[in-house]
């Protein structure tokens, strides 16, 4: 899920192959009624793919917001005080949910299945409508004390800055996030730049979206390339904060905005080569990563993999059993 839209998929596991996507617009937000609009969607998707509810081993659900995992609470989004929107969701589907915020299971994902296989300190940004930040340190996913660490977006950059929908004022989010591309973008575009979006107007403006944007920087539109350029360069400048904290061996790089390729790892490099130590810095490898379009519901099945196996292990632990997963 993000925040402006939702996937469905189901993941075979007797040929380790996703199937059936489905895709559908749901504006994320504190209602009852968009949860039960989830919840409906769920089980109507469940009963045409004809597969037999008992076989489903759990639900995933990678949503965006400060989501502590292990409560299964989400305090940005579908957050309704006394139950939990893990518990909710369990209630109304019958069956077991597995919930964690989007970047640390694409994290996940990228990490089990991709490009980030087998590193031990790896930190993944989900560069989309946000900025999402997972990390793999010392070989696991690092969620910290209460399930909310990876906050990177919300670190304040710009002193005066504007207001961000944190509360705070100035931070990385108001300057590099997709939803500020976007909106520098329409500005230009209103203003009257140059450029292979200005056929959109102003009664069609808001159909201008990150995918439009990094479109049209392959298509080497200058106005959209300068747009990236500035953003890889707030986001190179914040990512070596990172560099210098943690050492990564890798940076992997996801999600819509990446796909802009070049345009958006050329000023992030060149950010990094000022702001960052060299000696902590020259063997760290940026990388984009492997798994596409698939990525975010990979990322969903990763959080079952990693919360419903170990749920499993427990009890099988607890009553002294063999673990079927050993068998």
């Amino acid at each position: 899920m993000n925040i402006h839209q939702t996937q469905l998929a189901i993941f075979d596991s007797s040929n380790a192959k996703i199937r059936e996507v489905e895709t559908f617009p749901l504006e994320m937000d504190n209602e009852v009624s968009t949860l039960s609009t989830l919840v409906s969607r769920i089980n109507s998707y469940v009963k045409k793919t004809g597969v037999d509810k008992k076989k489903i081993i759990g639900v995933g659900v990678s949503f965006p917001g400060l989501v502590d995992s292990s409560a299964g609470i989400n305090y940005s989004y579908f957050n309704f005080g006394e139950k939990s929107v893990r518990s909710l969701l369990q209630e109304q589907l019958q069956l077991p949910v597995f919930v964690e915020n989007d970047a640390k299971a694409v994290a996940l994902a990228i990490w089990r299945f991709g490009i980030a296989k087998h590193q031990k300190d790896v930190l993944v940004l989900f560069l989309d409508w946000g900025i999402g930040l997972g990390m793999i340190l010392n070989g696991k996913l690092y969620r910290g004390n209460e399930g909310l660490a990876g906050e990177f977006s919300h670190i304040p950059m710009v002193e005066n800055g504007e207001s961000c929908i944190c509360g705070k004022n100035g931070c990385l989010q108001t300057i590099a996030a997709g939803a500020t591309l976007v909106r520098k973008a329409r500005e230009g575009i209103l203003q009257g730049k140059s450029s292979l979006m200005s056929h959109f107007e102003e009664e069609n403006i808001r159909e201008v979206d990150l995918q439009t944007v990094v479109a049209a920087a392959l298509k080497g539109d200058q106005f959209a390339i300068n747009l990236l350029s500035e953003i890889g360069e707030h986001l190179g400048k914040g990512i070596s904060i990172l560099i210098q904290l943690f050492n990564p061996g890798m940076i992997v790089l996801t999600g819509k905005m990446a796909e802009a390729g070049q345009y958006l790892t050329i000023p992030i490099q060149q950010a990094i080569n000022t702001y960052s130590m060299h000696k902590i810095s020259e063997n760290m490898k940026m990388r984009h990563s492997d798994m596409g379009k698939e990525v975010g519901l990979k990322g969903a099945l990763a959080v079952v993999m990693e919360d419903a196996f170990d749920a499993l292990g427990r009890v099988f632990n607890r009553k002294k059993m063999k673990s079927p997963l050993l068998v």
